[in-house]
């Protein structure tokens, strides 16, 4: 390939970590960026754009803003969770309605998870937050020889040894990663769990910051996936936007994504989202 040729086929896991290395910029070093590009490229020089007529200022335009105030939030007990700088801190918090966990099971891709610890952390987080969490029927670690296969083999040999350990089909698995970034695991457990068998799963990664903060991330997934409710808009909660709450009221949201081109081996994924039956009333 030759310089500055366009490419647009897939990229690899370290191109797709180095891509979004690169985007993440403050506002005010992306805007300087900009402006060095357009004095450097001297474009007032350029006979094609003169030709044409066009004209690029040297100087970002200014637009007048606001910011818009972010919404308050209403968790359990009907104790408001108000944002500070952006963020809903969960801490001290219990989840307007949280789920029960009876059924599940941790598998084990790394070598270096201590699932013992790691179920007991979730546990006792999950009991501050209002989740009840049993203790998970099974511990299932992948045995060496799997690591050698490829990342669809491991996940069906895994797949099986969860099967055998459990008497019946659990209503949920935590899945730990052997990496944090770009996991050759994910995708094919993912497949596997959520398309192929219907059972929800949430995938961790190995850190040093496994804290109740990290913890508390994890279960407001988790209570998400199984149908439970970490909030509700406090307008909405106090009956104050009349077209949701006093006229029954649907929303949906949809997605469609279609694999890299030249990648005919993954298909278009199509995906809709509503309103559960609590909101919809």
């Amino acid at each position: 390939m030759v310089s500055l040729q366009r490419y647009t086929k897939a990229l690899s896991s370290q191109q797709r970590a180095m891509l979004v290395e690169k985007s993440r910029q403050k506002p005010q070093e992306r805007m300087r960026v900009v402006t060095d590009a357009v004095k450097s490229n001297m474009y007032d020089d350029d006979p094609i754009l003169s030709s044409c007529g066009i004209e690029i200022e040297k100087q970002l335009t200014r637009v007048d803003a606001r910011v818009l105030s972010a919404p308050a939030l209403v968790v359990g007990n009907s104790e408001d969770c108000i944002p500070n700088r952006g963020r809903w801190n969960y801490n001290n918090k219990r989840l307007f309605d949280p789920v029960k966990i009876e059924r599940w099971a941790i598998v084990n891709f790394s070598a270096r998870c201590d699932m013992s610890r790691i179920s007991r952390e979730l546990i006792n987080c999950g009991r501050s937050k209002g989740i009840f969490i049993e203790c998970p029927h099974s511990l299932v670690d992948e045995d060496s020889q799997s690591r050698r296969c490829s990342p669809v083999e491991r996940v069906e040999k895994m797949f099986e040894k969860v099967k055998a350990s459990l008497p019946g089909p659990p209503e949920f698995l935590l899945c730990l990663l052997p990496e944090r970034k770009n996991c050759d695991i994910y995708g094919p457990w993912k497949k596997k769990n959520l398309h192929e068998m219907g059972i929800v799963t949430q995938c961790i990664a190995p850190s040093n910051k496994m804290n109740d903060q990290y913890f508390t991330n994890v279960l407001l997934k988790i209570n998400a996936k199984l149908g439970g409710m970490n909030s509700k808009l406090a307008l909405e909660h106090r009956q104050m936007i009349p077209v949701v709450t006093q006229i029954p009221t649907l929303i949906l949201g949809m997605d469609v994504s279609h694999g890299s081109p030249g990648r005919a081996d993954i298909p278009s994924i199509a995906a809709s989202h509503s309103l559960n039956e609590q909101q919809a009333q």
